[in-house]
């Protein structure tokens, strides 16, 4: 059975479960802020994962505004705007993409009554290059619009700029979406993009003064969000210079056999993925942590980094490295100092990862773009057959597979009983296959206990 899923930017957050895990810095992503950050954060301390160091100007005006399990939580009781800036590389000719994924939102009537003092979040590119000026020279505004807490977007350039007119979005509150700034000096124009999940379609364009360039961001708030519980949740904000608008018409494809609970990631398709984090979630933990068996195990791909020595895979971020906070809901790596290129056909196994009858309903796939930072959901294919007990994948069932089955997984000692020799060649439902004797098994069990259990470190 092949479950379909739609290839789109989407926010992380939005699953509610954070995880802490080693970013990748790669061409192409320039500042990356993707709010993984411990609960409480405030925007001048959060990770900028693409370029280390490079933090917001810390406001008091945003102190009230914090990371919360994996989203930046926008909320204000200041009348007035209020703003932090980013200093970045000027950009003075070129394209660059600002993107900011959304993970919801609770907008109520203002409660003083005051017409048109509406909620607004803005993300801008200034000319200034001081960290403290106000001259736009493109910026996307996202406002509420009405009594009923929707919102609407619109754009502005100022100088000789031209402005881009409010557009209504009919999101409800809940629903994730990315908006989209683009800044093309080289023609001295702007444009913004939406994409609710189906799609990213135009929401206007304009010029920009061919005076003014992208020397800083700036992120403002403005007005009182005093009604109960208002609050704006961005999942991700980055800024690149490769269009992340461009999906890719394939998917990569997580494959789980639901008799064996084996998983791999393949590329059956004829497009290529560079890719640099994957995370695949269960939402009744039906997934296992104990038997996955990670490409930071194996060592895929493994490089010799910036260090010192010359030994392949032997520092920090040379090879995958497992998420901090893996377990039996949530398995996630990422490749800081490089990637994994998945070309046509190509697959790398996960191991026994899947727990056997477990809610394949509850799995979603997601995997990273190493080229444009853009997050993709990929296919989920399911399939039967093979041997229950070939814990790990080798297409036969001996002393190895008893060890992880003992560990991992006992139920599956009846399996192991009746699949015990078993080649490549047998399927699940074959009742062909003999039982070994009991002499035969104890001496696999004794054999195997004396090898000890590998115990995974999580961070």
């Amino acid at each position: 059975m092949l479950r379909k899923l739609t290839n789109r930017i989407i926010p992380w957050g939005a699953i509610g479960l954070s995880l802490v895990f080693i970013c990748t810095s790669h061409a192409g992503v320039l500042e990356d802020f993707q709010f993984n950050d411990s609960n409480g954060t405030t925007l001048g301390d959060a990770a900028n994962s693409a370029n280390n160091g490079n933090n917001w100007e810390p406001s008091t005006q945003l102190n009230n505004s914090s990371v919360l399990n994996g989203v930046f939580r926008i909320q204000n009781d200041d009348p007035g705007l209020n703003s932090s800036y980013l200093q970045i590389d000027n950009i003075t000719s070129g394209t660059v993409w600002m993107v900011a994924e959304m993970d919801g939102w609770n907008f109520t009537p203002d409660p003083s009554g005051v017409s048109g003092d509406f909620e607004e979040i803005r993300f801008g590119f200034l000319t200034n290059d001081d960290l403290t000026g106000s001259t736009i020279t493109a910026q996307m505004e996202i406002e509420r619009n009405s009594t009923t807490g929707g919102i609407e977007i619109n754009g502005q350039a100022l100088g000789v700029g031209s402005n881009i007119s409010a557009t209504s979005l009919s999101f409800n509150q809940a629903q994730p979406f990315t908006s989209v700034l683009k800044l093309d000096k080289t023609a001295n124009t702007y444009q913004i993009l939406i994409d609710d999940g189906s799609g990213f379609t135009s929401i206007g364009s304009g010029n920009v003064d061919p005076a003014r360039d992208g020397n800083s961001i700036r992120f403002s708030i403005g007005d009182n969000f005093a009604g109960s519980g208002e609050f704006f949740d961005v999942d991700r904000f980055y800024i690149t210079d490769v269009d992340p608008v461009g999906i890719e018409t394939d998917n990569l494809t997580l494959q789980v056999n639901t008799t064996t609970g084996m998983m791999e990631i393949l590329n059956d398709g004829t497009t290529p993925f560079d890719i640099d984090w994957y995370r695949i979630e269960s939402t009744t933990d039906d997934l296992n942590f104990n038997g996955w068996s990670s490409l930071s195990d194996r060592s895929v791909d493994a490089i010799d980094g910036i260090d010192p020595d010359s030994t392949v895979g032997n520092g920090i971020g040379e090879t995958w490295d497992e998420a901090g906070g893996s377990d039996d809901g949530v398995l996630s790596e990422s490749f800081l100092q490089s990637s994994s290129v998945f070309g046509n056909n190509r697959s790398e196994t996960l191991g026994s990862a899947f727990k056997v009858g477990g809610d394949t309903d509850s799995l979603t796939f997601e995997y990273r773009s190493a080229i444009n930072g853009a997050v993709f959901t990929g296919d989920i294919d399911f399939v039967t057959g093979g041997l229950a007990a070939d814990i790990n994948g080798d297409l036969k069932v001996d002393g190895a597979d008893f060890l992880q089955i003992q560990r991992d997984n006992p139920s599956l000692i009846p399996n192991f009983q009746a699949e015990y020799g078993a080649g490549s060649s047998a399927q699940a439902s074959s009742s062909a296959v003999p039982e070994p004797t009991a002499l035969s098994l104890l001496a696999v069990m004794l054999a195997v206990t004396t090898l000890g259990v590998r115990r995974r470190e999580v961070a």
